[in-house]
């Protein structure tokens, strides 16, 4: 066969289950070979980009430790101010929750108004400030992924177990992910746990209400 074409023989794909036998269908089997190898790639890159991004934060997330509470204070009610204006202006939800607010740089937490699990999970689809997520896909998508799939190349899908009475669901985009990770790294480090490539570390976390 030519460079870039499949016309019944393919004796140089190695592990190709049709290598050899003149069969009209083996193109579509090297075909779906290729992008299953090509999408394990990718995966495994963006793991990889989420870790070190994780990891370069962690580093920055050190240099707090040394600052005062007043530092630390003044720092959260100026990233609480942030998430707040930004789930305002693309929340549907949040949007109306908070429209009474006038959010400056800097908001105190005891400003604003207690949510709860049942009520993001009652609200959810509004609650996003992406409008392709959506309960229902979310909740198959969960079902249908074996292992850390991305959800639209670029969420991950975590869901608790809802022995509660309720089961939530919780999206991350990639950036977000990678503060989970900066923020997993310290604890891991005291129990002795360090990332490892290219095998990964399974950790079981127990939390109660």
């Amino acid at each position: 066969a030519s460079p870039g074409r499949h016309d019944g023989h393919c004796a140089g794909h190695d592990g190709c289950p049709n290598a050899a036998d003149g069969s009209g269908a083996h193109g579509s089997a090297c075909a779906k070979m290729g992008g299953a190898t090509l999408g394990r790639a990718m995966r495994r890159l963006k793991r990889i980009v989420d870790l070190v991004r994780g990891l370069a934060i962690a580093r920055r997330l050190r240099a707090h430790d040394a600052w005062t509470r007043n530092e630390i204070a003044r720092h959260q009610r100026r990233e609480l101010g942030r998430l707040v204006r930004h789930a305002r202006a693309h929340s549907r939800f949040y949007h109306q929750l908070y429209g009474g607010l006038s959010p400056g740089e800097e908001i105190e937490l005891e400003a604003l108004p207690i949510v709860s699990k049942r009520t993001v999970m009652e609200n959810f689809d509004a609650v996003v400030t992406d409008p392709r997520l959506r309960l229902d896909a979310l909740r198959e998508h969960l079902q249908a992924i074996r292992r850390d799939e991305y959800y639209l190349g670029r969420y991950r899908v975590l869901a608790t177990t809802g022995t509660s009475g309720l089961r939530g669901v919780f999206v991350y985009d990639r950036p977000a992910w990678s503060i989970v990770l900066a923020q997993t790294i310290p604890w891991t480090r005291f129990a002795g746990i360090g990332p490892k490539w290219p095998s990964r570390v399974r950790v079981c976390t127990i939390g109660a209400d």
